[in-house]
């Protein structure tokens, strides 16, 4: 092979370690920004995630209290209806004539 030749061949190696290089390059430009826009996109599902498990506890807080209302409620209104009936039954006889 003639120096000619050589220097053709090392020129072409060289532009094809060049291209080479170039595809490396663009390939992790685009890994990279398919990292960045899932980590984005991560970030932002964990936030709205806290903002909607923070919306349930609330609402589960709401809805605990106002069970626990209407138990009492319930409980009162239990002894209020035992009452009535007590007195009822006392005033009748129960039952005795």
């Amino acid at each position: 092979m003639t120096l000619d030749e050589q220097l053709r061949a090392l020129a072409d190696a060289s532009q094809r370690h060049d291209a080479a290089i170039d595809r490396l390059q663009e390939e992790h430009a685009k890994t990279e920004r398919t990292l960045r826009r899932a980590i984005r996109l991560g970030v932002q599902w964990a936030r709205q995630e806290r903002v909607r498990r923070q919306e349930l506890e609330k609402r589960h807080a709401e809805l605990e209290k106002r069970q626990q209302d209407l138990a009492e409620y319930a409980d009162h209104r239990h002894q209020e209806l035992e009452a009535l009936l007590k007195k009822f039954l006392e005033r009748s006889g129960n039952g005795q004539h």
